[in-house]
């Protein structure tokens, strides 16, 4: 009620200088939105593109590691080291605070290294997600080699694994809008389908993985998490990109800057001629016709 309005010129308190942005914007969307040609989608470069696939790699690669966690951590606390049942819902969910703290942590930090231009984009991004998956898949690991008498360094070590995965927030989530921006919304849906399907995956594996509950076969789930991970930082490394693909670059879009300045000059020019014949400037009203043609024939 108090935070969101039904346009930028309803809202209090913002400055006019963003509102008329927000106006402006809204109002060339409006036309581009009407333009057919802007429905199409280039499937084939979408999909013959590298620096796409190692998004979609990075992506499937966290999932599968998320949803493990998420899932059968629980699971691992109360059967291998021996948490009390009751406890169990705290201990698995205070990981996910720091999660919350290194995405802000991450997004800020890479904020300063791209204004400082102390790294290119691309560089900013495979390093959160080399720093994130690296930290994470060996911690994870180790894991797999500690004993129910060490039940606080497991929550610690689980607490500060989770954590880092905030930095992927950083990298290749953002990664996305920065190789394709204007196809974002469509890859970043294939790039959930992978995460879905990667999560059904999990779900299937680690229950075989892990049948007998023992301490081995658990080890054996961690290294699989840790070595999906770090495969997907292996392709997101070699193939990403921090640049806009060409594929993805607005050449409609600036074929159709004159088309719609034009749209947005006749609107203003139709205001500026009622203004006009209401006051009786029809010989001024001619001359603005003429200039405003002229104009757009150029």
């Amino acid at each position: 009620y108090f935070l969101i309005f039904d346009s930028p010129s309803l809202h209090p308190r913002i400055s006019e200088s963003e509102k008329s942005y927000l106006e402006t914007s809204f109002e060339t969307t409006n036309l581009l939105s009407k333009n057919k040609r802007q429905l199409f989608t280039p499937w084939i470069n979408i999909f013959s593109s590298p620096a796409v696939w190692a998004a979609l790699v990075i992506e499937t690669a966290f999932s599968y590691a998320d949803y493990t966690l998420s899932n059968y951590l629980p699971t691992y606390l109360n059967v291998v080291m021996r948490f009390n049942i009751e406890s169990i819902g705290l201990y698995s969910s205070l990981p996910y605070i720091g999660t919350f703290v290194f995405i802000i942590i991450g997004g800020i930090a890479a904020d300063k290294l791209l204004e400082k231009h102390l790294l290119t984009t691309g560089q900013v991004r495979k390093t959160m997600v080399v720093i994130g998956s690296l930290i994470t898949s060996v911690l994870f690991v180790s894991i797999g080699y500690m004993s129910c008498t060490e039940q606080l360094e497991v929550i610690i070590i689980l607490m500060v694994a989770v954590s880092f995965q905030g930095l992927l927030i950083a990298g290749y989530i953002c990664n996305i809008v920065d190789i394709a921006p204007k196809y974002a919304g469509t890859i970043t849906g294939l790039a959930k389908t992978f995460s879905a399907v990667a999560g059904i995956v999990a779900t299937f594996v680690t229950p075989k993985v892990t049948m007998d509950n023992t301490p081995d076969q658990w080890r054996t789930a961690f290294y699989m998490v840790g070595g999906i991970l770090m495969a997907g930082v292996v392709v997101f490394t070699v193939f990403g990109s921090g640049e806009v693909q060409p594929w993805a670059k607005s050449h409609r879009l600036s074929l159709k800057t004159h088309d719609i300045n034009a749209k947005l000059l006749d609107i203003k020019f139709s205001w500026k001629s009622l203004e006009m014949l209401e006051t009786g400037n029809g010989e001024e009203l001619m001359m603005t016709n003429l200039s405003f043609n002229y104009n757009e024939q150029q």
